[in-house]
C-alpha cells in the first residue's frame, strides 16, 4: 500500500512478483450521481457533477443517459394556441396548431375564433368582424351599395337586405 488513499488499497501480485494498483474508491458506479471526485487531502471522496442539466433534467439510471421528459406535463408549455406538446422517448415534441385553418387563436382566454378585426374576414361576402364572426354588416351602412334607385339597404340580424326600389310617380298621368 502506497498510503494514497485515492489510489485504493493495493494488493500483492504473487505472480508478477509485484504490488497490484488498487480500486479508486470513489466510484459508486450510479450514472446519475456523476463521476464522483477523490480528494487526497482530505483522504475522502466528493460527489461529481451531476450529469444532466436544465436541457435534459430526468436522469434515467438503466439507460445512463439524460432526458428531456419523463411525462407529457414535463413538455407542457402552458401555451393553448400552439397545442399540447407530449413526451416521446425522452424528448418532448411540438403540439399542433390548436386552431382550424382559418380560425384566429386567442391565448388570453384559449379559444378559436372567426376573428378578431376585419381584416381577418377573406369572405367579401362578409367582410365585418363582429362578436368575434365574420358577418355582411353591423350597421346598415355597411349595406349601402350608393345606388338611389334601388332604395336604402338595411343590416339585419349581420345580413344586408336590399332596399325597396324608389317609386317615381309624382301623382301626375301626364308627367
Amino acid at each position: 500500500d502506497n498510503g494514497d488513499f485515492c489510489d485504493g488499497e493495493e494488493t500483492c501480485d504473487e505472480a508478477s512478483d509485484a504490488c497490484a494498483a488498487g480500486t479508486a474508491p470513489c466510484d459508486d458506479e450510479l450514472f446519475c450521481n456523476g463521476v464522483e471526485r477523490c480528494d487526497e487531502i482530505a483522504d475522502a471522496c466528493t460527489a461529481g457533477p451531476a450529469p444532466c442539466d436544465s436541457d435534459t433534467p430526468f436522469c434515467d439510471e438503466t439507460a445512463h443517459e439524460c432526458l428531456q421528459c419523463t411525462s407529457d406535463s414535463d413538455c407542457d408549455d402552458a401555451l393553448f394556441c400552439n397545442g399540447a406538446e407530449t413526451c416521446v422517448s425522452g424528448a418532448c415534441t411540438a403540439g399542433s396548431a390548436a386552431c382550424a385553418g382559418g380560425e384566429v387563436c386567442i391565448e388570453d382566454t384559449d379559444a378559436c375564433v372567426e376573428c378578431v378585426a376585419n381584416s381577418d374576414c377573406a369572405d367579401q361576402a362578409k367582410p365585418v368582424c363582429a362578436d368575434s364572426v365574420c358577418v355582411a354588416c353591423v350597421t346598415d351602412g355597411d349595406c349601402d351599395n350608393g345606388l338611389y334607385c334601388d332604395g336604402a339597404e338595411v343590416c339585419s340580424a349581420g345580413a344586408c337586405q336590399a332596399g325597396d326600389p324608389v317609386v317615381c310617380d309624382n301623382g301626375d298621368f301626364c308627367d
